[in-house]
Parts: C-alpha cells; sequence; structure tokens
C-alpha cells in the first residue's frame, strides 16, 4: 500500500506523458468492468500470440494497452481490449490483481516492464508472473524484479529457424528436432548458472567473470554436439 502513491505520482508525471503521444486526445482511459484470473499487459506481438492461445484453451483474460489506436484496430477483429496503462495501481485492482493467479507482462519497454514486476511482485506476492524479455540482461532484470519466468522474445523463433537451417543441410528432422531441443535445455540452463555472476551494475561485456562462464559453457555444448555429429556419422 505504502508503494502506491509513489507509483502513481511516477505515472502522472513520468509515464503519462509518454504514453499519451500519439494516442487520441484526451480519451479517458476504460471502465474495467471484470476481473480476471489471468491478466495480460501488453497486446503487441508477443500478447497477442499468448492472448489468442489462453482465448481458445477457455480462459478469459483481462487485457490492457496504453495504445487506445492500437486497441481500436483489435477491436475490429472482436479482440477485448482496455484501454490503459498497467502501471497504474487503480487499473491492476480493477482488472482483479488481488485475486489472480497469472499477471503476463508483455510490454515492449524494457525499464517499465522491470517496474511493474517489481511492484506487482512486491504488492501481490502470490501472483505468478510471466514477464516478456528483449534479450539475456533484461531476463536477469525481470528476475531480479521478481518474475517467476521471463521469455525471450526473438529466441523460440530463432531456434525454430536454426532446427530449418539443419534440416535444408541434410540433416533429419529427428536429428534437428533432437539438437534445437538440446541446444534450448543448455541456454535456458545456462542463463540460471550465468546469473550468479551477473551484476546489474555491469555491462555482460565488462563482467570478466561472467564472459569467462558463459566461454566455459559454450565450449561444454560445443564439445557436446561434436559428439553427437560423430555419432549420427556412425
Amino acid at each position: 500500500m505504502l508503494a502506491t502513491p509513489a507509483l502513481l505520482l511516477t505515472y502522472e508525471h513520468v509515464v503519462a506523458p509518454r504514453v499519451r503521444l500519439g494516442d487520441t486526445p484526451d480519451r479517458g482511459h476504460d471502465t474495467i468492468k471484470e476481473e480476471g484470473s489471468v491478466i495480460i499487459a501488453g497486446m503487441g506481438r508477443f500478447g497477442q500470440i499468448v492472448q489468442r492461445m489462453l482465448v481458445m484453451t477457455g480462459y478469459k483474460p483481462v487485457v490492457l494497452d496504453s495504445s487506445a489506436e492500437h486497441i481500436d484496430s483489435l477491436r475490429k477483429f472482436g479482440i477485448d481490449v482496455y484501454y490503459g496503462d498497467a502501471v497504474r495501481p487503480d487499473m491492476l485492482v480493477a482488472a482483479g490483481i488481488a485475486n489472480a493467479k497469472l499477471f503476463i507482462v508483455a510490454i515492449d519497454d524494457r525499464e517499465r516492464a522491470v517496474e511493474l514486476v517489481d511492484f506487482v511482485h512486491r504488492r501481490y506476492p502470490q501472483v505468478k508472473i510471466l514477464a516478456r524479455a528483449a534479450d539475456r540482461d533484461h531476463v536477469y532484470r525481470l528476475c531480479a524484479a521478481g518474475a517467476d519466468t521471463a521469455f525471450r522474445e526473438m529466441f523460440g523463433s530463432s531456434v525454430a529457424m536454426a532446427k530449418s537451417a539443419l534440416v535444408e543441410l541434410g540433416h533429419s528432422d529427428e536429428d534437428a528436432e533432437r539438437k534445437a531441443r538440446a541446444f534450448d535445455e543448455h541456454d535456458t540452463a545456462g542463463l540460471r548458472h550465468l546469473m550468479e555472476v551477473w551484476d546489474a551494475e555491469l555491462d555482460v561485456f565488462s563482467n570478466p567473470t561472467y564472459i569467462a562462464r558463459a566461454k566455459s559453457r559454450s565450449d561444454e555444448f560445443a564439445e557436446l554436439m561434436a559428439q553427437d555429429e560423430e555419432e549420427r556419422e556412425r
């Protein structure tokens, strides 16, 4: 509760002026008339995919987005979205954050995403938080702020492309799938391993301990893949 006034002040004086740029002048935030067990903040390309899959599985998430123009476009396709910024505590309360099971942060502003995760984690620690991350460093910052899991926005599609590249180069579908799965598992485990030496005050390129551990893990995986290739050729 103590953090709420401070967050509202930050919103009014720092966030709101940025959010309103490009939006419909003087358009007030929508009144949220429902609460959801799942709340999604951000309905860009990333959030849309998450929302569609949840809806098709039978869930009805409450979705917030701060772009009035974008929301008007989505509504033409019958997609329910509320115009409002999830950084506003009153919007979160109206959406049912106190009783929600899951909060999904899919906004594309890195710093605001971290601030939002931090606020919800501290104010509503019982709510699970899944967050969209721009890159590895963003993953670390989101997890440090309280996200239960952070998902790099391009990682899955990049691995899928690499898998297709292997098939085009003559690997079987099964072999390409096995290698992609091994890379995914190794890289995910590496995130946890590297976070142990991550320093929020240092860029990763200026952190010699981080660099050394990253190189070591890369060499380990290259050795595993070389052994796999030997077995495949035999």
